[in-house]
């Protein structure tokens, strides 16, 4: 079933998707970019591009044939772009606004290590139910990884970190020891990383990478 969805999701069939009937292929592109946690952040700006560049290809097709007057294929051709402009304008919006969201919760639970619903309520100016919503959201989506939301004190609880590290590998436990690190905000999502330096890595939210 995962490699079934993998597949449906890949940009080849995206492609083709398009090319044949871009209503679909859209909509893949929508829900690709909407299960794709690094695509999520950035897919508003992406979409709102192409929202761009398919409203000047309307303006190009009008000013073109103004002279000349404008047959049905030009009629149509034009009506497909103008389509295509708002469709992708209303997604790029959505999803954009979505993205913000969603680096704005990661602000305030990981940089500021806000963890009361009640008070990220207030911050975000939202419903506490909405709030939870959105939490549950990105901890479905692993924005939040080893996190849960304690519904009897109405707060996000992040669990301890697994150590990776062998038991039985004292020497490297040792070099683990010996590397140092620091504090790198990732790019894409804007959580703060502990990363080791000149260490190439994967922010632990979103799953970037990130240079120490």
């Amino acid at each position: 079933m995962k490699n079934n969805k993998e597949l449906i999701f890949s940009w080849p069939v995206i492609v083709i998707a398009f090319i044949i009937f871009w209503p679909v292929g859209l909509g893949l592109l929508v829900m690709r970019m909407n299960s794709d946690k690094v695509l999520l952040l950035q897919s508003g700006r992406v979409l709102s591009l192409f929202s761009w560049l398919s409203g000047c290809l309307v303006l190009v097709g009008i000013t073109a044939n103004i002279d000349e007057g404008y047959d049905s294929f030009d009629i149509g051709l034009i009506t497909f772009f103008l389509i295509a402009t708002i469709v992708l304008n209303y997604f790029g919006r959505r999803l954009k606004r979505k993205g913000l969201k969603y680096k704005k919760y990661i602000d305030l639970v990981v940089n500021s290590g806000i963890m009361d619903i009640e008070t990220l309520s207030n911050l975000m100016s939202k419903p506490y139910e909405e709030v939870y919503s959105d939490i549950e959201e990105m901890i479905e989506k692993g924005y939040f990884k080893r996190t849960y939301i304690n519904d009897k004190h109405q707060i996000v609880i992040v669990s301890s970190k697994v150590n990776d590290v062998p038991l039985d590998s004292s020497s490297s436990n040792s070099d683990e020891r010996e590397i140092r690190k620091v504090v790198v905000r990732c790019s894409a999502c804007g959580a703060n990383n502990e990363v080791g330096i000149n260490k190439v890595s994967e922010c632990e939210y979103c799953g970037s990478k990130i240079q120490g």
